[in-house]
């Protein structure tokens, strides 16, 4: 039954309010349960919903992509010291 205070669903346990009985499940089922039931397949990490694990596959597959690019100008570098190292003890012939 909807009553007129604008957030009629209060949840039990902390008594906060809630417009829809999908925001008042939403919450019991993120803030006071834990269950985690999606779960990483890269590390392990578990989240509450769905789209939380497809943030954390994004961001790390992002962050990756950025390590992988790092690595690559690095070794590039290295590699340019190397040769310039070696022409200053042979000599440019």
């Amino acid at each position: 039954m909807r009553i007129h205070s604008g957030r009629p669903y209060k949840c039990k346990k902390c008594s906060e309010c809630f417009v829809s009985r999908f925001k008042l499940r939403k919450h019991v089922h993120s803030i006071h349960t834990a269950e985690e039931p999606y779960k990483c397949t890269e590390c392990n990490k578990c989240f509450v919903y769905p789209s939380l694990l497809r943030e954390h596959v994004r961001e790390s597959s992002t962050l990756r992509k950025i390590h992988i690019n790092v690595l690559n100008v690095a070794n590039v570098l290295l590699s340019i010291l190397h040769c310039a190292d070696i022409r200053n003890i042979h000599g440019d012939d």
